[in-house]
């Protein structure tokens, strides 16, 4: 799809695909997951796409919606919410079946969200963190919990409690590269940058790479929407995935590097998790309930970009920031340094 549409719209690759990869995985929700240790990893992603405001970052999100649309439509018009106002609105939006008491004392059950499915659309995601700081805000909080797939919850209200549980909560966001620094700012008003709040996120850092003065057209997606369409609807009924024999000695080499990843680069703490619903996420796609090595090796890709990106971003930032020397963080496999180098 990305082949075919790429010549069509003045967005940058990797922010359609990182667009698309949101909203397959928030679509999917629950129905597919990795377990890790004594955790489950859904394949629901934090995106934010960093760019200049001409570096067409709406438009990956249209070009990203566009093929859900016609795959899916109920979930691209009902599971898709432009902005956010508060914590207890997130839960509420996902929230469970509350049974409470009238002003008679009868029961009352105020029923549930249908669809547990929710993608925070944020075309300023500044937002989020603006209104995560103001005071009593439990925004923040509850989407570091909603990344986690945590129950979240808002138990003190007067009336009744508010808890949202089983629930598929995914954030595309954009934001231009001066605002974000000056958000994640040693000294700043906020704590995201330090309390994993910042690091839940994927940063996309991308240039607009061609001009179309006359647009260019995103039909040339329509052929996929059936094939898209099947495969989401197999996606639903995977249940637990796992990596076979050979993808999970890939996983081995690996693992070290992605554990150091924030050594180095700062805001990349969660590669090793987010690797993981990549994979997942290329398996889905690919029709199959097994991660295989291509798999895999397409999730290092992404997230190789994805940690270039923070590099890029944040690093010159933290230029006085030494790295971590004990222990010595892993070496980069030799097929990673080489891509590094040509990129």
């Amino acid at each position: 799809m990305l082949k075919a549409v790429e010549p069509e719209t003045e967005a940058h690759p990797a922010s359609i695909l990182l667009s698309w990869l949101t909203l397959f995985g928030c679509a999917v929700g629950r129905a597919a997951w990795v377990t890790v240790g004594a955790r489950r990893h859904y394949p629901t992603l934090f995106t934010g796409i960093v760019g200049r405001t001409s570096d067409a970052k709406g438009d990956s999100y249209s070009v990203g919606l566009y093929p859900f649309r016609l795959a899916d439509p109920l979930f691209a018009s009902a599971c898709i919410a432009n902005g956010v106002g508060s914590g207890e609105g997130l839960v509420e939006r996902v929230g469970d079946e509350q049974i409470t008491t009238d002003k008679k004392g009868e029961p009352l059950v105020i029923p549930g969200a249908l669809d547990k499915r929710l993608v925070v659309r944020l075309s300023e995601l500044s937002r989020a963190f603006r209104v995560g700081r103001r005071d009593s805000s439990t925004l923040s909080e509850m989407l570091r919990e909603a990344w986690d797939g945590e129950p979240i919850s808002i138990p003190n209200r007067k009336a009744n409690a508010l808890c949202a549980t089983g629930y598929s909560i995914s954030v595309l966001g954009d934001i231009t590269p001066e605002v974000l620094g000056r958000l994640l700012a040693t000294g700043g008003a906020g704590t995201e940058g330090v309390d994993g709040y910042a690091n839940r996120f994927l940063w996309c850092h991308i240039r607009s790479p061609r001009s179309l003065p006359g647009g260019g057209s995103v039909g040339v997606l329509d052929a996929y929407a059936d094939r898209l369409k099947g495969i989401m609807a197999k996606a639903k009924g995977v249940g637990e995935v796992r990596r076979d024999a050979d993808t999970e000695r890939l996983w081995h080499e690996v693992y070290g590097s992605l554990k150091a990843s924030a050594d180095t680069v700062p805001h990349t703490d969660r590669a090793r998790p987010y690797v993981v619903r990549f994979s997942l996420l290329y398996a889905l796609a690919d029709g199959e309930r097994v991660i295989r090595e291509p798999h895999l090796r397409a999730a290092l890709a992404v997230w190789d970009y994805c940690r270039a990106s923070a590099q890029r971003l944040f690093a010159p930032a933290f230029g006085g920031r030494t790295p971590v020397a004990t222990p010595e963080p892993t070496p980069d496999p030799l097929w990673l340094q080489a891509l590094t180098l040509i990129q």
